[in-house]
């Protein structure tokens, strides 16, 4: 989490798009701003799932597969055993392949033990992941997850603590820039294309993040369609 309040980066992007009053004119401060800068957190973990990480004590389920803590989007690590009440710290877990698993033990599936041991993990399948050997229940294990960043809700936008970016701080101009491009494109005219586009591909250059700008910010009605033909902001 950063230490940055999210606020202060939506009053950064309301005097970047003119709103310097502290009335809002043209875009509101938690219902729009607000939304987009929370919008921007989401686009940057799901490009770096470390940006948002929770950690569980896991019980586990009956048999070796095994499913992801709800919320959680794919599995990070499995990182050591926390015995059969959660608590007790235990032998290091390593993640082994699938393969290499079933012809160290083609049974592996049903294969006992006093602890884990390894886990095999496939990302074509990111809910799913396997134990092996498998203790007999109750049993624990400590993993972490990327889950969805939280989104500041608008009584917090201003909170010391309850109002910070969920992201490092080094995303602070990443965040602004979204939030003002986004925001200029809800008075989509051709000439503010430009603006737009400028602040959209500076939050790709600096997250490596690709927009697609084509499906995802293309002229919204038909005179802007006809002062930017081919979405691109070419005349």
């Amino acid at each position: 989490m950063g230490t940055i309040v999210i606020g202060t980066i939506v009053d950064q992007a309301r005097t970047t798009l003119g709103e310097y009053g502290s009335v809002d004119v043209d875009f509101s401060r938690t219902g729009e701003l607000l939304t987009l800068a929370n919008m921007a957190q989401e686009a940057i973990c799901i490009h770096d799932p470390s940006e948002s990480i929770a950690e569980y004590a896991h019980a586990m389920t009956e048999g070796a597969k095994q499913s992801l803590p709800a919320g959680a989007r794919q599995l990070g690590n499995v990182e050591h055993n926390l015995g059969d009440d959660g608590e007790t710290p235990g032998p290091a877990i390593t993640i082994i392949d699938r393969l290499a698993l079933t012809r160290i033990n083609p049974n592996w599936m049903n294969a006992t033990g006093d602890y884990v041991e390894h886990y095999v993990y496939d990302q074509r399948n990111k809910g799913t992941w396997y134990a092996y050997p498998r203790p007999e229940d109750p049993w624990y294990v400590h993993l972490w997850c990327p889950v969805p960043p939280t989104p500041v809700s608008a009584a917090n936008i201003d909170h010391a603590t309850n109002g910070r970016i969920t992201v490092g701080d080094i995303w602070r101009a990443a965040i602004h820039d979204f939030t003002v491009g986004y925001a200029i494109l809800k008075n989509f005219r051709g000439t503010n294309y430009n603006k737009a586009a400028f602040h959209l591909d500076r939050f790709e250059r600096t997250t490596g993040i690709e927009l697609k700008r084509k499906g995802e910010y293309a002229p919204l009605d038909q005179i802007a369609a006809e002062a930017v033909p081919d979405a691109e902001g070419r005349p």
